[in-house]
């Protein structure tokens, strides 16, 4: 084959593909380091939040044992009495375990594990700070500041029980608890539906439960 046959055969072949260029070394890491980014981002996130339900678990379960306690300690000190006191939270303070006490001697409070105060006192009208009314028959235990699904557990676990007279549940923003106010309104929150309408968030959600002394 000649010089110039060469030459013509290798104008008529088909042109080469063309090889796309790899991004630089630089971009090529910096791409490296977004995903690498993105990714760990998305597993913090998942892991703050698998976190902040176990938090709130352990925090519910907690409390529940305070107010199994609070229960248990009230019934106990007034089985021998005529009736119960109008204000009981400072009854319950030497049957706590130590971790939901705060301050000493007559400054102490029950406490939740987000700071919210439990209180206690006579009568079916629940308050806010415990003051309540003599009564025969009748006691109840407050607890402020709950997040919403301790606020949610804790008031449905004391549905259909018998020794419970009545439940007021209140959301975000209430000042004052208004459903258990009169023998009509005391079984005002019977059902699972209701409680979660009311503990709507913000961790200032809070709930009453009235006893049969």
């Amino acid at each position: 084959m000649t010089h110039e046959t060469r030459l013509r055969a290798k104008s008529d072949a088909p042109p080469a593909r063309e090889r796309l260029p790899w991004p630089r070394r630089s971009r090529r890491g910096l791409i490296t380091v977004l995903l690498t980014a993105a990714v760990v981002a998305f597993v913090l996130v998942g892991i703050l939040a698998i976190y902040s339900r176990v938090q709130t678990s352990i925090g519910t379960q907690s409390v529940q044992s305070v107010l199994t306690a609070a229960e248990a300690a009230l019934r106990r000190a007034y089985a021998s009495q005529p009736q119960y006191d109008a204000n009981l939270t400072e009854v319950l303070w030497s049957a706590m375990p130590s971790n939901a006490i705060q301050g000493t001697g007559a400054n102490r409070e029950i406490v939740t594990p987000w700071g919210g105060e439990i209180f206690a006192g006579g009568g079916d009208t629940p308050d806010d700070d415990g003051t309540g009314t003599a009564s025969n028959n009748r006691f109840f235990i407050t607890i402020l500041n709950l997040p919403e699904a301790a606020c949610e557990n804790l008031a449905q676990g004391y549905l259909n029980r018998a020794e419970v007279v009545g439940l007021d549940v209140e959301g975000a923003g209430a000042t004052a608890f208004t459903q258990v106010n009169t023998a009509a309104q005391i079984q005002a929150f019977d059902s699972v539906a209701e409680i979660v309408t009311e503990c709507d968030g913000d961790d200032d959600d809070k709930f009453a439960v009235v006893f049969r002394g």
